[in-house]
This record gives C-alpha cells, structure tokens and sequence, in this order.
C-alpha cells in the first residue's frame, strides 16, 4: 500500500493514502498559523522568567524558533531567517553572560553547552535547506525537528487490535514492522491529525514495555499514563504492575481497572455466595432506658424505605414516651381562682424537698449520660409551672437558683420539642411581674 506524505510546517502533515485522507490541504495551512501564534504565546512569557532561570529560558527560546523552520521554509524566508537567527542568538548569549557574570556562578560547563546547543540548530537548519534527504527517507530533516505526541488512551485503544506487536513471543526483533506497524501507524495519524510514522510507533512500544516492566519490579510511584495499559501488563505477565496500577486507580477514585471484561482480582466463580449489606453488629445495651430499644430488627435491609420507616416509627415511639412522661403532671387538676393562697403556699411548702430534688439532680448528672439528662430534663419541665409559683412567694436566692435551672432545661432540644409554650421568655416576664 503506497502512501504520500506532503510537509506543510512544523507539526502539520497532509496525508493522502489509498484508504483515508487525514487532512485537507487548507486544514493543514490554517493549522500552521496556528502552531506559529502558538509558539508564541509560550516563547513570550518565558522571558519572564528570564531572571530567575537564564540557561534554560534561553535554550527554550532557540529551539522555539528552530520548530517554525518548516514553515519558513515554504514560505522562502531561508535568508530572513538566518540573518535574525544569528542576531538572536548573539543577542541572548550576551544578556546570558552579563546574567551569569552578576551571579558569580562559574559558568564555564554552560558556555559549552550553550555553544553546543547552537551548533547543533545550526547543522540542523543547513541540513533541512541544502542538504536533500535520502529518496527512501524523504522527510528526515522534518520529522528530527518535529516531536511527536501520541495520546495513551488513543494508543491503548488502538493496540489492543494488533497482537502481533504486543511483544508477547520470543523474538521480538523480528516483528514485520513495516508491515504490521503500518496500519497503526496510519490509524494513529487519523485520530491524532498529525504524521505518525512506524518508527514512533516502535519506540513507543518499546518504551511502554520497558516502563511496565520495571514498574513490575521497583517500588516507584504509577504514573498516570500507565494507567490505560493495564490490560498490556496483564497480557505481559506483569501482576505486580496490574496490582499498583488497579491500586493507583482506586485511590484517585477512578473506576476499576478492566482487563479482558474482567475486573482486576474479581472472582467470578460459578458458585458465588451473596453477602449481606449489612451484619448485625452488637451496639451498646439501651434498654435501661425506657425509649431506648435496640434497633437490631428481623425487617430486609435491603429497601432504603423500608429502614427509613422503621426509623421514623422508632423515633415516634420515643417521642411518645416522652409525652407520656409529662402527662401525670400535666393532667393534674388546676387550682380554682378562688381557692385561698395559704392554702397554695401550705401545699408548696410540703412539697419543698420535692422541688429541689430534680434541680440537684441536675446538677450532679450533668457531666453523665446525655439519656438520663434527657430523663431529667423532662420531669423539670413538668414543674415549670410550680418554679413560677414558688419564686413569687418565696426569697430571693432560691427563686434565681429555680429560674436558673427552668432556663437550662428549657435550651434542651428535648424541652423545645416537647414543651414549646414554656419558653424562658415567658418565665422570665411572670418572674419579674411578681
């Protein structure tokens, strides 16, 4: 199967094969300018870093500009450009002294590696404009100047239909490349939009074995490009890898990794026992306190509605209880308007230690169980009405210590919930009437 390749610029290539043609002539003119504007917007900032990394801002400025040659090339600005390259470079190996020179740094090994890396541009840019390439090779200059990029979800997914490269045999030398590589080659260059050749092709397996391999045998950390070949670790024999890939994955969140339609240490047996969703865990025995059942039941755990009502009904029943806690003293019968005060100061004073007996109470079990202050808290309401009575017959002092108490008990949320009308706004009005 024949093919043409046309170099256009830089990273654009127009394809034309028997089969697929990758891009349109237009598409790949228009996606020149784009690689020329884009260089840009990353050579530019660069210089803003200039005073903190001279060497490395500097070679990145050159060999930005060696990227571009193509398509200088084509657009014959051979002369322009190496008239300016050779300014530019003068120019930014003179800031690049004066830089390290204010530094103090012994800057020898970098006046080597700075000369090097210009000849180095400059062989390349005479050989791409004089020099013709073999007739076997006929974009070698190009392709050197040109890096290649292809995406690991795209050539893991496009792997996985060609055994034959994967490696997996002795020999694996031997493999026919230019035959077999070609059609993943030409696959790859379809999605990605760019020339991919079969030699980056090979490299690129080549390196992904070696990557896994020594994956499977360090302790190093997983980088997140390997994470799509997992199924290549497995067909490799590669358990350690598959096991720090899949741990890797489930550690970012991501889902299971899939190899062969199977997850990664799934047992799919024939006989595969259910598991419960939920095991009765013993919990701390509530019983003691009336209201506080177990919540172990014989109901299916497995309906979210279901639990949900048996929760609601439970909470109910609690609530219930604490009524009922309340319902003596509120049932008791009120006092007439014209029943004497004697006889209601008689009554209370019977009933002082009855009184004081909830407020000590409270204050010993302050510090126990929030059940039993619960408890506490409810039988305190039931005397709210008693506490306003008796602070206005009765000193001072002890008046205080009872609205004190009514106040604490009346911030409970149990006492909000149960006794709504006995705010301590109301306590408080009647107390300081009388």
């Amino acid at each position: 199967m024949s093919s043409q390749v046309t170099s256009t610029a830089g990273h654009c290539w127009v394809i034309n094969t028997p089969s697929a043609q990758v891009m349109q002539p237009e598409q790949a003119k228009e996606s020149c300018k784009v690689h020329e504007k884009s260089i840009l917007l990353v050579a530019m900032p660069s210089i803003c870093l200039y005073g903190f990394m001279p060497f490395a801002v500097t070679c990145f400025l050159k060999v930005s500009i060696l990227s571009i040659l193509p398509l200088i090339i084509k657009d014959g600005l051979t002369i322009a450009y190496f008239s300016l390259v050779v300014g530019y470079n003068a120019i930014l190996n003179g800031f690049l002294a004066k830089q390290e020179s204010e530094r103090h740094i012994l800057s020898t090994r970098l006046q080597r590696l700075n000369k090097m890396l210009d000849f180095l541009i400059l062989i390349a840019s005479l050989a791409a404009v004089w020099i013709p390439p073999p007739s076997h090779l006929p974009h070698l200059w190009a392709l050197n100047i040109k890096m290649v990029f292809i995406p690991d979800e795209i050539f893991s997914e496009l792997l996985q239909s060609y055994p034959e490269l994967w490696g997996l045999e002795q020999g694996v030398g031997r493999t026919n490349w230019t035959v077999l590589g070609r059609g993943l080659a030409d696959k790859l260059s379809e999605r990605t939009g760019r020339l991919i050749t079969v030699e980056d092709v090979r490299n690129k397996c080549t390196n992904l074995r070696k990557c896994l391999r020594r994956l499977d045998t360090s302790q190093g950390k997983v980088y997140a490009n390997l994470c799509t070949y997992a199924w290549y670790a497995h067909k490799l024999g590669l358990t350690s890898a598959v096991d720090k890939i899949t741990s890797e994955m489930l550690s970012r969140g991501d889902l299971p990794v899939v190899v062969e339609d199977v997850p990664v240490g799934a047992d799919l047996g024939e006989n595969v026992e259910e598991v419960p969703v939920e095991e009765n865990v013993p919990s701390e025995d509530l019983e003691d306190f009336p209201g506080f059942e177990n919540d172990n039941n014989e109901e299916p755990t497995t309906s979210a509605e279901a639990r949900l009502e048996s929760r609601k009904r439970k909470n109910g029943e609690r609530e219930t209880w604490a009524m009922q806690a309340t319902g003596d003293q509120q049932r008791r019968p009120k006092k007439h308007r014209g029943q004497s005060l004697q006889e209601e100061n008689t009554r209370l004073n019977k009933d002082i230690g009855t009184q004081l007996d909830p407020i000590k109470a409270l204050d010993i079990v302050r510090q126990k169980d929030r059940e039993k202050i619960i408890q506490i808290n409810v039988l305190m309401l039931a005397y709210a009405d008693d506490f306003i009575l008796f602070s206005s017959h009765s000193g001072s002092e002890f008046a205080r210590q009872a609205v004190k108490s009514a106040s604490d008990i009346i911030f409970t949320d149990l006492a909000r919930s149960v006794c709504k009308k006995k705010c301590l706004s109301c306590i408080l009005s009647k107390y300081h009437a009388n």
